[in-house]
């Protein structure tokens, strides 16, 4: 550790935000390589009947978890005090109980039903370790909110190492021991379990303000950040639901070889966004919300946030867009080159998207969610808009892939502009206390 202190201190700026974002990305960047890396032997231990109902599993719980909390976690750290932020965490694990308790019932109720629905028998056990898993991954996006309240980023990037770490030792050691979906869907299970423990550290510390979480603190709370389940909730719906339906209208208006394809480019294009994308939007949550507390508005680490994502990003897709496809027939194969042609045509909105999802905290901050809601619903939209254009005109990949990336741009732009202008405060509603 004090080497690796010592390392940080000559290579990483001492700039707050660059040193906040190295711990972060480098902790995210382990936690992403690992899957990648065993990657091989996994392929060797399960079969894809196994990864079916991996799949399977992540899809509902991905869903699920996405509004476990009500978005109630989102308004962690909006609060002043600690104390009501403590209660904010408690009004989102009560949604979460409640959802999971919902989720059991409605299983034991329908459970033939909904393995018949899913088309895979393999699931008829693991239902009922569905809605407990929705617990641990509402928990897991409360204490992550928590202790980014806190500034706590060196526990953010170790969970995701130690989630990722679990989760990898778990399926290889089930795997060897006994093969089967077990392993996998286990080991993700596990993997949340050990996150939150690491998580949780921070809340632990302050165990002087468990007394006071009350009753009557969280329904006056739950009232004043209403907003959240109210549109934020359906807004990520709205959201997963959308990358969810290209997966099946691809699968629908195409092949399931090509939809694999497009899942590749999804890995390529999206995992600078995962990474770097990702922890830069959780700094930017956390310095924002100091500045709006300060002067009412977003707007100087919103700009300085948008030149930072700028510089990273702009060289990056650049590069990649003339070379992509022959990297992608290097790496994975002459077989796979379709995929860097499919790449290079969403190109152009994944860097817009790059620029844009960090910053969307805005919304939140200024409890705009109704218009978060709008613009996902949009999103939805838009996307079902593209499938019916493309059924009806009987769309090549290339020409339903083109017509994806601009339509999406464009709203994405669309999205960028509002989150500018919201961050210049506002002038006719009140702003939350503090």
């Amino acid at each position: 550790m004090a080497i690796f202190r010592l390392l940080l201190s000559k290579v990483v700026p001492k700039n707050h935000f660059f040193r906040s974002l190295f711990i972060l990305v480098s902790g995210t960047s382990i936690a992403q390589m690992i899957p990648v890396l065993i990657s091989p032997i996994l392929t060797r231990i399960y079969s894809p009947q196994d990864f079916g109902v991996l799949a399977m599993f992540m899809a509902l719980t991905n869903t699920f978890g996405a509004i476990a909390n009500g978005r109630y976690e989102a308004a962690i750290i909006l609060p002043e005090k600690d104390e009501e932020a403590l209660n904010i965490a408690a009004v989102g694990f009560v949604f979460s109980i409640c959802l999971s308790a919902l989720l059991y019932l409605f299983i034991f109720l329908f459970h033939d039903r909904i393995v018949s629905l899913l088309q895979n028998d393999h699931m008829t056990y693991w239902l009922y370790l569905f809605p407990l898993s929705i617990v641990l991954i509402g928990l897991n996006d409360l204490l992550n909110h928590y202790n980014l309240r806190f500034k706590n980023y060196k526990s953010i990037s170790s969970s995701n190492v130690i989630r990722s770490l679990t989760q990898a030792a778990a399926q290889l050691g089930i795997g060897f021991l006994k093969p089967g979906e077990f392993g996998l869907v286990g080991g993700q299970f596990l993997s949340y379990v050990m996150g939150n423990r690491t998580l949780a550290k921070q809340v632990l510390f302050q165990k002087e303000l468990f007394s006071s979480v009350k009753g009557s603190a969280m329904i006056d709370l739950g009232k004043k950040y209403a907003n959240f389940p109210k549109f934020s909730l359906w807004a990520r719906l709205a959201n997963t639901l959308a990358q969810n339906l290209i997966n099946v209208i691809i699968s629908t208006l195409y092949s399931a070889s090509i939809l694999g394809f497009y899942s590749l480019v999804n890995r390529i294009l999206g995992f600078p966004t995962a990474i770097v994308g990702d922890s830069i939007g959780q700094i930017f949550m956390r310095e924002a919300c100091d500045e709006k507390n300060r002067t009412g508005k977003a707007t100087k680490i919103l700009k300085t946030t948008e030149i930072r994502l700028v510089a990273i990003s702009l060289p990056f897709f650049s590069i990649l867009y003339f070379f992509v496809e022959d990297l992608v027939a290097f790496v994975f194969g002459e077989g796979w080159r379709v995929t860097g042609t499919y790449a290079k045509i969403l190109i152009p909105m994944f860097f817009i998207r790059f620029i844009t999802v960090p910053v969307m905290a805005v919304l939140n901050l200024f409890d705009k969610q109704r218009i978060s809601l709008m613009w996902q619903a949009g999103f939805l939209t838009l996307v079902a808009a593209v499938f019916i254009v493309s059924k009806i005109l009987a769309l090549s990949m290339e020409s339903f892939l083109a017509l994806l990336n601009w339509t999406l741009l464009v709203h994405y732009l669309i999205l960028l502009a509002v989150v500018f202008k919201i961050s210049q405060g506002n002038t006719k509603e009140e702003r939350y206390e503090g």
